[in-house]
């Protein structure tokens, strides 16, 4: 399968069955064997996974995770439990390690985090309530929406990094995160 080809579809699907199908394309076209293939595997198997009936993205789940902690730090000892979630959302990301810079491994994990980002945008897009004017009234503007959606993206990939001082560990969901928001709007954050 063409890899830019794969690439470029896979990272922009955001719906769950639809991913699977096309991972399941690039198995019949590449092979089971291919790293690449057993590397997005493992990923999706360890992203997409069903507790008590409920279907769970690991992904989001560590993005809300961290949304508590990105408007600053409240109680006594938030510091340390956001750095020890931030470390537990990053393994769960697979961005706990260095990778090779461009290597196949960080190209998978950046477009797992854009897809991630993107999954944010459309939820974003959609709630009712995190679009709405006043107490669910009304609806906002289109631009003004875009504008809400970048602070708390923001906040997220650049803001939260740099109070937690893991900018560093950060590096991959700050640059997918921002990738993601530009292609989406024609914008940077």
């Amino acid at each position: 399968m063409n890899e830019n080809l794969w690439s470029y579809e896979y990272k922009k699907e955001t719906v769950r069955e639809k991913r699977a199908a096309l991972l399941l394309q690039m198995k019949e076209s590449d092979g089971e064997d291919s790293p690449e293939y057993r590397f997005r595997k493992e990923i999706f198997d360890h992203r997409y996974t069903t507790k008590d009936g409920q279907e769970i993205d690991t992904f989001i789940r560590g993005w809300v995770l961290l949304s508590y902690y990105q408007k600053g730090f409240v109680f006594p000892g938030d510091r340390n439990r956001a750095h020890g979630e931030a470390d537990e959302t990053l393994k769960a990301w697979f961005a706990d390690r260095e990778y090779e810079p461009e290597s196949m491994e960080e190209r998978v994990v950046l477009d797992e985090l854009y897809n991630m980002t993107l999954l944010y945008l459309t939820l974003c897009e959609d709630d009712k309530n995190f679009g709405s004017l006043i107490l669910g009234i009304g609806r906002m503007k289109e631009d003004r929406l875009h504008d809400k959606i970048a602070h708390t993206i923001r906040s997220m990939a650049v803001d939260l990094p740099k109070r937690l001082g893991m900018e560093r560990q950060f590096k991959l969901f700050t640059r997918a995160a921002r990738e993601a928001f530009r292609d989406r709007y024609g914008k940077d954050l």
